[in-house]
C-alpha cells in the first residue's frame, strides 16, 4: 500500500488565496504526516493575526481533496471549531492574537469516510492521494484596521509531531490583493 503524505495546498493555508513558502525547517515534520493514519482528534490548526483582525465564527474550514487517477478531484469542506484549551495553546510562540481550531466530531467522521473511500480505490489498485488546505474565509475587525503590513503566521499540529509545525511566518496579509481589498469593508466583530 502506498504510504500517503500530507500535501499542503498553499493557496488555502489559513488564508483566502496567498502564495507563500513553507519554512525549510518545517518540510521534514510535514513529510512525517500521513493523512490516512493521523489521529484526527489531535489535529490542530493555529493562526496568528494582527490585533485588529479575528476570524468569524464558522469562518475557518478544512478542505479535504481526494484525488484518484482518471477522475475529477473531490473536495469536501469541513468547518473547524475554535478551541481555547490550554493544552491546545501550549507550544505556540504567542497566544495573544492566536486562534486554534480542531475538527468537530462530525468533521472527524466525514474525514474518516474520505479515508475509507481512498483505501477502497487503493485496494482496487487505483492510485490516489489526499491533501488538505485550511482556510480562513471570513474575518471581522476588532478595532480600526491600520495601514501598512498586516503580518500573520500559521501552524499545524498532528499526532506525528511533538509540537506545532510552522506553515507560514511573517506573511503580509495585504500582499494578497483580494484580502487587501476586503480589509476596507470589514464588519466589526
Amino acid at each position: 500500500m502506498i504510504r500517503l503524505r500530507l500535501v499542503i495546498l498553499l493557496p488555502l493555508i489559513l488564508l483566502l488565496t496567498a502564495c507563500a513558502v513553507v519554512p525549510m525547517g518545517s518540510l521534514i515534520p510535514l513529510a512525517r504526516i500521513n493523512l490516512m493514519t493521523t489521529d484526527l482528534a489531535r489535529l490542530r490548526a493555529a493562526l496568528h493575526l494582527p490585533p485588529s483582525l479575528r476570524p468569524r465564527p464558522d469562518g475557518v474550514q478544512m478542505d479535504v481533496v481526494l484525488r484518484v487517477d482518471g477522475q475529477p478531484d473531490e473536495t469536501s469542506a469541513l468547518t473547524l471549531v475554535e478551541t481555547r484549551e490550554p493544552v491546545d495553546l501550549a507550544g505556540l510562540p504567542t497566544t495573544d492574537g492566536t486562534y486554534v481550531y480542531r475538527l468537530s466530531p462530525d468533521g472527524i467522521a466525514r474525514f474518516d469516510v474520505i479515508r475509507k473511500t481512498l483505501a477502497g480505490y487503493q485496494a482496487a489498485h487505483r492510485p490516489g492521494a489526499l491533501s488538505i488546505g485550511i482556510a480562513t474565509r471570513q474575518f471581522c475587525a476588532t478595532a480600526s484596521v491600520p495601514e501598512g503590513p498586516m503580518l500573520s503566521a500559521s501552524y499545524l499540529l498532528t499526532s506525528e509531531n511533538t509540537g506545532y509545525v510552522t506553515l507560514l511566518d511573517g506573511f503580509d496579509l495585504r500582499g494578497d490583493p483580494k484580502l487587501a481589498e476586503a480589509f476596507a469593508s470589514l464588519q466589526p466583530c
